[in-house]
């Protein structure tokens, strides 16, 4: 481990930034979708339909949305998160859980057009049974064992990647989400003084990663793992998170420091 060195507190800051940036970036989607659903909840089925895009009112009649709306339990709208977002050009994807008004849970993804400066709603997609009674969480934490897995792939591939000077394995691990935001370049600048001071972590992958605290969902959707790695003479720490992009979780931000 003498390579390790001293991990410098920028380059998670680096990275940290990036994830901001991306869900900077997106904020517009989930904002546009929730003001889409208050309509639904208020029973303003009229403006909701009209908050489409004009290629979904092509397809679908008012009458037939409104039906659609009556009975998907959808107009029981109390709340949603949107953990996986993505924009290309003018398009934009959100796949999330509406939570209704008596704990229920929907799973729901949706497509959105950008018309006139604002998202529109173009598709709507919720699973057929997608009502989870009691508020339960629609996606399982995995056991520890499969988190202490998660963790040490997500560190091997960005040891490799670091080693090699080469970003496009890790970049094709990442969420598509922090792919949509990032480039191999822009991974390889975030990094690169890993590169510079010979910092190398592939001994971490025969190391089991311990956490110190207990791996939770945030608000966002966001699967956070915090813990450290006891590797002598220094500790090394990390901080992971995961979004849920079907059918698992991707990794959407890394940061490592001693």
């Amino acid at each position: 481990m003498k390579k390790m060195g001293t991990i410098l507190l920028g380059i998670v800051v680096v990275v940290a930034i990036l994830i901001a940036l991306l869900f900077f970036a997106t904020s517009g989607l989930p904002k546009a979708a929730d003001e889409f659903f208050s309509l639904v909840r208020e029973g303003k089925v009229g403006e909701a339909y009209l908050a489409t895009a004009a290629e979904f009112r092509a397809a679908t009649g008012e009458e037939e949305f409104s039906a659609f709306l009556r009975d998907s339990a959808l107009g029981q709208y109390a709340s949603a998160s949107w953990p996986t977002r993505a924009i290309e050009n003018n398009r934009g994807r959100l796949e999330g859980t509406v939570t209704t008004r008596d704990g229920g849970q929907i799973p729901v993804e949706l497509d959105l057009v950008k018309e006139g400066g604002a998202w529109k709603i173009l598709n709507l997609r919720k699973a057929a049974a997608g009502l989870a009674q009691g508020g339960a969480s629609t996606v399982e934490i995995p056991p520890d064992a499969e988190l202490q897995r998660m963790t040490s792939e997500a560190i091997g591939l960005l040891a490799e990647a670091i080693n090699k000077n080469d970003f496009s394995g890790f970049r094709a691990h990442i969420s598509q989400l922090w792919q949509s935001q990032v480039t191999e370049e822009q991974l390889r600048e975030a990094f690169k003084e890993f590169a510079e001071k010979q910092i190398d972590l592939a001994p971490l992958k025969s190391q089991t990663p311990v956490f110190s605290q207990k791996p939770a969902v945030d608000e966002n959707g966001a699967l956070n793992l915090r813990g450290y790695y006891a590797t002598t003479p220094d500790q090394v720490r990390f901080e992971l998170s995961f979004i849920y992009e079907h059918p698992q979780w991707k990794l959407s931000s890394i940061g490592l420091h001693l």
